[in-house]
């Protein structure tokens, strides 16, 4: 178990061996541990390329009242005698394979890819799904489907052909031409080289994009979230998730919040694309109109609140990482406005759970200001 924190949060006295070696994540990050010499204990680690995290193991702190864990990583290398805490935020995606679990432990590798085929097809498409069925199909001798899930979750994130090559679930295919070609160096140059156009597929909701492909699409045609509380919300992602880069327009009613007043250990980005808003920042209140820009480094606590007397539109650019914070403080400005917690908590569900859920849709006419002819 182990605990984030940013650097100006830690410091560290004393002696201390170092090991370094690269995920087995399949994103080729480096991560450096750092080892008490006399004892081999770990003690912390960080990552290079992440110079605002400092991990600590959990086992350090001498303090049986230290929180309980908050979130849940790694969850398909859990024994079954070891419970999640009710207190921890599971990555959604991961927990649908649950029920496949028990029966890929035992060995009943046909019943576990039956078990699988019915999650994917009852979800969105997701490279941890494919990736997983394509494991189980493989071990159950169903060459063709294993490679064909395996080709997908390697379309929707590059990462997983590093992963296949490593896991010995795909030993009974690896003589395979096709998996041997998925493999091949040229594969993994010619992803980053050569890009196809994503099908865009009309759904209930919105034209949603099949595939990691580039794409166009208008804003009014693709599907949208609603809210009784932080306004609409448009997003343009289909079953291939943006990997580096999240962007939505948001439009918020006059009085009414994007979200809770937070800090997060991401860049994230705003312009003003019609109307007025009120942002708070850093427990200050600065009036916003269109064209407005605004940048917010890591850990900038901040929230948009509608104003003036008509809708806001704000386009919201924010960058993704594999070990993303968040910190929701208590702040009376924000709590002025309807926009901050009662207690302050790192986790989204708590600072949500007074709300009700969003409800996703089509677009609806008059959300997004007219253009004069």
């Amino acid at each position: 178990m182990q605990a984030a924190f940013r650097p100006d949060q830690v410091q560290v006295h004393g002696r201390y061996s170092d090991y370094t070696r690269i995920s087995d994540e399949g994103d080729s990050k480096e991560h450096a541990f750092h080892f008490c010499p006399e004892c081999g204990s770990q003690v912390f680690y960080t990552e290079p390329e992440e110079p605002d995290l400092i991990v600590v193991s959990v086992g350090s702190f001498a303090d049986p009242s230290f929180p309980p864990p908050t979130e849940s990583g790694y969850e398909w290398r859990r024994h079954e005698w070891l419970p999640i805490p009710e207190t921890t935020e599971r990555d959604p995606v991961r927990a649908l394979w649950d029920p496949v679990q028990p029966l890929y432990r035992a060995g009943a590798y046909a019943e576990a890819a039956d078990r699988g085929r019915e999650v994917l097809e009852a979800n969105d498409p997701h490279p941890y799904l494919l990736f997983n069925l394509a494991c189980c199909e493989s071990l159950a001798g169903r060459t063709a489907d294993a490679l064909d899930h395996l080709e997908r979750a390697i379309e929707m994130w590059g990462g997983c052909r590093e992963m296949a090559r490593e896991d010995s679930d795909f030993d009974p295919i690896r003589g395979e031409p096709r998996f041997q070609e998925l493999m091949s160096q040229d594969a993994a140059q010619a992803d980053t080289r050569t890009v196809t156009e994503a099908t865009l597929e009309r759904t209930e909701h919105g034209l949603v994009p099949k595939g990691a492909g580039w794409f166009v699409v208008n804003a009014r045609e693709a599907p949208w979230w609603h809210s009784e509380t932080f306004g609409s919300s448009c997003v343009f992602e289909g079953d291939a998730h943006f990997a580096e880069v999240g962007v939505n327009i948001q439009v918020l009613a006059p009085g009414e919040p994007n979200c809770m007043y937070h800090g997060e250990s991401a860049q994230e980005d705003f312009l003003v694309l019609s109307g007025e808003c009120l942002l708070l920042v850093e427990g200050e209140e600065r009036p916003l109109r269109q064209w407005d820009f605004v940048h917010c480094p890591p850990w900038t606590e901040h929230v948009f609140v509608g104003a003036g007397d008509g809708p806001c539109a704000i386009l919201m650019i924010g960058a993704r990482h594999e070990h993303e914070e968040l910190l929701y403080p208590v702040v009376e400005v924000a709590r002025k406005h309807d926009a901050g917690v009662a207690k302050e908590t790192s986790s989204g569900r708590e600072a949500y759970a007074p709300f009700p859920e969003p409800t996703a849709g089509p677009y609806r006419d008059g959300t997004l200001p007219s253009l004069p002819d």
